[in-house]
């Protein structure tokens, strides 16, 4: 191809862009200078104001959560995924939880329950759905799945844990200063078989007499030793062992069923200087919930391609048009308009129009929230108002 050909393709853009470009002038010149069919919509503007955001709606695991955008609270609607309502709950802007609610939620593959009482003071913190909800006053957690009831005292520490053991009886262990400080289990009959607090262990048998106790026992005053008692069925001591941490030390005693002290076993004395675990409690710390909306303004669609529709419609409309209108329209997650309605004087003669409109529009960024895209619904208000020469 010669020099002269790419001349040729030259000439040929630069007077498709200038035709272009004068339709365009031309489309908009004469739009301005058009003379409305009604006398009243002459001298006038029909513009784009203002939106707002009136629900978002978000797919997270299997739920639907619909949010609805209120002045104080927002109203939150939780849907299982056959689309029955799961759950409704009050939240705060940034997704406080601010109403009693029980709620499940999935966290690590488990189906939980967290029963929330905002009013019961600061418990325990938890995030539910990628962080869209939160509460810091989550009173207790069910697990269904392995049967356990954990509650929670004020400063979210553990409190207490009711664990079904499917079939076998109960436990349940008793917590202080977010350590378990008592564990008892009982049998499906109902009677303990199990005892166990910070300084002791018990084994009971069907009969709830004494199997085993392991106890912490002081020697010379200075060994922290643990100290462990066995008995036969019949309740007659069988033996005495000790251990300090996990060395066995003193003298061991086996005894027979009737009570005679056969065997006596000496271990390693106890000498030099006995060493201590402290135990230390390690403060709660405030969690907090990072939350990232990213919505891309869509304000250049209704401030300029809108608004050149709107002036269109003011110029041929049949009927007067004047006052403020209010529109609804969907923007999904993603990206696509869809006209849901208006509102205002013979809004009914414009609507087709707005709806083809808003349906023909192309996609746009939806907004995101985490980097998760969410559909919403908007309400856009337009207004006439006179023409400024």
């Amino acid at each position: 191809m010669n020099c002269k050909h790419y001349q040729c393709a030259f000439y040929l853009f630069l007077l498709t862009t200038l035709c272009l470009a004068f339709g365009a002038t031309a489309q908009k010149n004469e739009l301005k200078e058009c003379k409305a069919r009604v006398k009243a919509n002459r001298n006038k503007l029909f513009r784009f104001d203002a939106y707002k955001v009136i629900e978002s709606e978000y797919q997270i695991e299997e739920s639907t959560i619909r949010v609805t955008h209120r002045t104080a609270l927002d109203s939150v609607h939780i849907y299982s995924p056959g689309g029955q309502l799961a759950v409704a709950l009050n939240v705060q802007k940034n997704g406080l939880i601010s109403s009693p609610v029980s709620l499940t939620y999935v966290a690590d593959g488990l189906r939980l329950t967290d029963s929330i009482v905002p009013d019961g003071g600061r418990r325990r913190a938890n995030a539910y759905f990628g962080n869209l909800l939160s509460s810091n006053s989550v009173f207790c957690t069910a697990d269904p799945q392995a049967g356990t009831m954990t509650y929670y005292g004020i400063g979210g520490q553990d409190s207490l844990s009711i664990t079904d053991l499917k079939g076998q009886g109960r436990e349940i262990i008793w917590y202080k200063d977010g350590m378990d400080s008592l564990k008892k289990r009982w049998n499906e009959a109902g009677s303990l078989e199990y005892e166990r607090t910070l300084t002791s262990e018990k084994i009971l048998g069907a009969e709830q007499q004494l199997i085993q106790h392991t106890f912490d026992s002081l020697v010379y005053n200075k060994w922290p030793v643990r100290c462990q008692k066995n008995w036969y069925p019949t309740g007659i001591l069988s033996s005495v062992t000790f251990h300090y941490r996990d060395t066995p030390c003193l003298t061991w005693k086996y005894y027979n069923e009737q009570g005679k002290l056969t065997r006596m076993v000496k271990h390693k004395a106890l000498k030099g200087t006995p060493v201590y675990s402290g135990v230390g409690i390690i403060p709660v710390q405030e969690r907090f919930f990072l939350t990232v909306y990213q919505e891309d303004p869509v304000d250049s669609v209704f401030t300029e391609v809108l608004n050149y529709r709107l002036a269109a419609l003011l110029c041929r409309a049949n009927v007067v048009l004047d006052g403020v209108y209010t529109l609804q329209v969907d923007r999904t997650s993603a990206g696509v308009f869809i006209f849901k309605s208006i509102e205002g004087l013979h809004a009914a003669e414009i609507q087709a129009d707005l709806a083809r409109f808003f349906n023909g529009l192309e996609k746009v960024r939806p907004a995101i929230r985490n980097g998760r895209p969410y559909a919403q619904l908007l309400e856009l208000t337009l207004k006439i108002s006179p023409a400024i020469n």
